[in-house]
């Protein structure tokens, strides 16, 4: 067995940064995005809880 630390560099030594690429939202299903989405302002704008029953 090897250590933890020792297999997550042999995991992240094979993976690559891959280059980021514009593409149009309606071609955009099933990507990630290369940088954070922060919404400008809070959706709803108060505390909201759903509750079932």
């Amino acid at each position: 067995m090897i250590e933890l630390r020792e297999a997550r560099e042999y995991v992240l030594s094979g993976c690559l940064p891959n280059d980021h690429v514009v593409v149009a939202l309606n071609d955009a299903l099933g990507c990630i995005t290369a940088e954070a989405v922060v919404a400008a302002e809070q959706v709803p704008p108060f505390a909201n809880t759903a509750v079932d029953g």
